[in-house]
């Protein structure tokens, strides 16, 4: 299932190009920098906005064992829509089969 992140108007075989080289891209990253092992087990940060579902969606596509947690910015009802969206994001992956745990919602501004 593609993300909602990575939608482009190209044709579906330009689409799958750029997706395979993005998830490329980003696995050799992870293996140069050593930024994750093996069975570690990752958790995004994700606002609602597509860069944080996106890298949500390639570490889960690249076989690493991610869920997201939600953080809410108190921006009002961008805020809302964007728990809304992650949310709905969480919910597909979990009707195609991969484990996605409850989110957890946090403003930030509660957290200072």
């Amino acid at each position: 299932m593609e993300s909602p992140g990575l939608r482009v108007k190209l044709k579906d075989s330009k689409k799958a190009k750029m997706r395979d080289k993005l998830e490329e891209t980003v696995r050799k990253t992870i293996q140069r920098f050593g930024l994750l092992a093996g069975g570690e087990h990752v958790l995004v940060a994700v606002s609602g906005g597509k860069d944080s579902l996106a890298l949500w969606d390639l570490l889960r596509a690249l076989d690493y064992e991610a869920d997201g947690l939600y953080v809410g910015l108190g921006i009002g009802e961008y805020s809302e829509s964007s728990g809304t969206y992650a949310r709905d994001f969480a919910s597909e992956r979990t009707a195609a089969g991969r484990r996605v745990p409850a989110d957890i919602a946090l403003a930030l501004h509660d957290a200072t």
